[in-house]
């Protein structure tokens, strides 16, 4: 879903990272080593998807759908990512 302002955009991934529990999501490390730093796939357990996402406070990224229509915002919902 696209966003229209930052607000809106962190409400929506807010909303998307509470339903992101242990029971449904695994992280494993990423087999990919990024040189701006530790990158991590987020597995959802029911579906078999998988997002990559970064945890290095200098560059947030995730391969998700979200992440990828509001990425000026540098948000996502994935907990496991970094939070701007």
């Amino acid at each position: 879903m696209k966003a229209a302002t930052l607000t809106q955009a962190t409400k929506i991934a807010q909303a998307g990272a509470r339903k992101m529990t242990a029971d449904k999501y695994t992280l494993k490390p990423s087999t990919f080593k990024s040189l701006i730093g530790k990158q991590f796939t987020v597995i959802n357990l029911e579906t078999g998807k998988r997002y990559t996402t970064s945890i290095d406070p200098k560059k947030t990224f995730c391969s998700c759908p979200f992440f990828q229509e509001n990425k000026e915002f540098g948000i996502c919902n994935s907990p496991y990512a970094v939070m701007v």
